[in-house]
């Protein structure tokens, strides 16, 4: 039997008995009040059904040959849900003959008037209701992740195909089909494919007001967040967040002032995206079956000069911001101190005729670099958030870069200082839901044609080394490091920003160090996502477990060779099988961080079952074997 033959008799079936529930809780809110809750959520199940079955399996002519127009592995998985969904539903009969429920007029309406004895059955609950309540809430929960799912493939089903039942994405969000849209519970995600496709209006002016610093100011040192106050002359003063922007565009043949031009453009497009459905109260519950979406609420975009920023509005909840990789390493100049000193003791220890006095004091510092490694080890301990949040939080960022993938766009620049978190000052880590919020939109590009010639980004003063015989020296490069006065702030600074631009670089893809390839694709940003979950898992940032390469090249005037990069990420993907990884976060996190950092998706190995590939065939197995997995993990706290 075809797949839409079986998945339409599904659908039918799921239809009958969720009108054959809808009667049975009717009949037994009747009885019992405290069912009020499961009643209004089987009808908001109802509405989605009844529109997706109209929708897909309607009695015209159009259906059929839609659905059938679909590339394979869409109609399996609308088919494979809705069996499940199907065999889910069926535990409702046994339910009810259970616990005594009259199902007469249930029967009737579905023509089952001989499923049940009417005089057989009891007219009121037996004793044990609440026991009834709760395993008709049981069944109603997974009624609503099944459906849940259902909204997932109708998203990259609208991403892929550009309609649903005849519904062309546009027609989607005005009159009928917003209706529509409403009733299956796609709203935000058309809204967002309509912006992602559409112009940027000449009517969409920069803010007009003044940024004001708080006390805080910037978030980290060099970092392109600040917190302040923004004085809008059109809707007064609120507390914001403004991120500086700065694009790579490798393109001779445009001047500087086109250059600037696309900058703008950029960002304008970047504002009128993060303005559109974006919401700062999205569910924090796992348990929902939903794939939220956390970003901050873009409030426009800011121009000073020559400088580009997007302002973000501070979240509800408040706190005191910071990345996740300053939440993470906790002191970084005292780590970074700590460092510079471990290696002054090593060189000393070169000599290979010490004084007694001279090993007396390379003894001492030994012990107070220990001593104050243990100090500040207990107080990163004691601010570690415990395996609740890292599940928690792993599952948000893959949850949000789900929906950014499914609105038809890429990230470009995921890294843990990129991702803001807002602890209140005196809760306790036990009383709060750390939400991470991701920001560093600095690099990223609408996936069009237009703009993926320009996305190819260039390192400076790269040496073309590529063969170890031709640099010999490459491995004392990165091994052996100059000195440097980590107290002096002018040097740090401009020191810390050449840290950060290596840093940066092995959160990229392999394809992507020094333009290897020229076009960004979704599997680039899965494999920046895998260096965080990494580091959420290891609860230690890259600048940490890489330190020693990344000091190195920190004092070199240029990035290492591209065989050296190499060596790295691939001492990168080799923690993702330390067994510290599996030990704190169990072997399934390590095996969904590797699935990340090796690419191992069946679309991308050639092993997918559908000719269709592409962006959507990748996003969905994104979803269902990263972000699925951590989401139930995250259900676990």
């Amino acid at each position: 039997m075809e797949v839409y033959t079986t998945a339409s008799t599904a659908v039918h079936d799921i239809y009958a008995i969720t009108v054959f529930i809808r009667t049975v809780i009717q009949d037994v809110k009747q009885r019992q009040q405290a069912l009020d809750d499961i009643q209004a959520q089987l009808e908001h199940e109802f509405l989605f059904l009844e529109t997706f079955n109209i929708l897909f399996f309607g009695d015209d002519d159009r259906s059929g040959p839609w659905f059938r127009s679909l590339p394979d592995l869409f109609q399996r998985d609308l088919n494979n849900i809705l069996t499940s969904l199907r065999r889910c539903l069926d535990a409702y009969d046994n339910v009810a003959l259970k616990h005594g429920l009259n199902l007469s007029e249930a029967n009737s309406t579905l023509g089952r008037e001989d499923k049940q004895d009417e005089s057989s059955t009891p007219d009121i609950l037996p004793s044990k209701s609440s026991k009834n309540k709760e395993e008709v809430k049981k069944l109603t929960d997974q009624y609503r992740e099944w459906t849940e799912r259902l909204r997932q493939v109708m998203t990259l089903i609208l991403l892929v195909s550009g309609n649903l039942g005849g519904y062309a994405t546009s027609d989607l969000g005005v009159d009928v089909g917003a209706k529509i849209s409403k009733a299956l519970g796609v709203t935000k995600a058309v809204r967002r494919q309509i912006r992602a496709k559409s112009e940027v209006p000449k009517k969409f002016p920069a803010l007009e007001g003044n940024f004001d610093l708080d006390g805080n100011g910037r978030i980290t040192k060099a970092s392109s967040y600040t917190v302040g106050v923004f004085h809008d002359q059109q809707s007064g003063s609120y507390n914001a967040i403004m991120e500086t922007h700065d694009f790579v565009i490798v393109d001779d043949g445009r001047s500087e002032r086109e250059r600037q031009e696309m900058k703008l453009e950029l960002v304008r497009r970047l504002a009128w995206l993060l303005q559109g459905d974006i919401s700062t109260a999205e569910s924090t519950d796992p348990n929902n079956g939903t794939a939220p979406m956390y970003l901050l609420q873009c409030l426009g975009y800011y121009v000073l000069g020559t400088k580009l920023s997007l302002i973000y509005k501070v979240p509800s909840q408040g706190g005191t911001p910071t990345t996740l990789h300053d939440w993470m390493i906790h002191d970084e100049r005292k780590e970074y101190e700590l460092v510079e000193r471990e290696k002054a003791v090593r060189e000393k220890e070169k000599n290979p005729k010490p004084s007694s006095k001279e090993k007396w004091e390379i003894l001492k510092e030994k012990n107070k670099i220990l001593e104050e490694r243990k100090k500040l080890e207990a107080e990163r301990q004691k601010q570690q958030a415990n395996l609740s949040d890292r599940y928690f939080i792993a599952w948000a960022l893959a949850s949000t870069l789900y929906n950014i993938h499914a609105s038809g766009w890429v990230h470009k620049d995921i890294w843990s200082r990129a991702i803001l978190v807002f602890r209140a000052a005196n809760a306790p880590l036990s009383s709060q839901r750390i939400i991470p919020y991701l920001l560093g939109w600095s690099v990223s590009r609408p996936q069009t044609e237009e703009y993926r010639d320009v996305s190819k980004r260039e390192i400076p003063n790269h040496k073309n080394k590529d063969d170890p015989e031709d640099n010999p020296d490459a491995d004392s490069e990165i091994r052996n490091a100059s000195d440097s006065d980590p107290d002096s702030d002018e040097e740090s600074e401009s020191s810390r920003a050449r840290v950060f631009d290596l840093e940066h670089e092995l959160y990229r893809h392999p394809e992507r160090y020094y333009g290897k390839t020229a076009t960004y694709e979704n599997k680039h940003d899965l494999y920046s996502l895998g260096v965080v979950l990494l580091e959420i898992g290891l609860w230690s940032t890259i600048s940490i477990e890489m330190s020693i390469a990344i000091d190195t090249a920190r004092k070199c005037s240029s990035a290492p060779p591209t065989y050296i990069m190499e060596r790295l990420q691939a001492q990168i993907r080799l923690k993702s099988e330390d067994q510290r990884l599996a030990n704190q976060m169990g072997p399934g996190y390590a095996e969904i961080v590797r699935r990340c950092l090796t690419g191992s998706f069946d679309c991308l190995k050639g092993n997918s079952k559908s000719d269709d590939g592409g962006d959507a065939e990748l996003t969905r197995e994104f979803h269902e074997l990263v972000v699925e997995p951590l989401r139930l993990r995250a259900m676990m706290g």
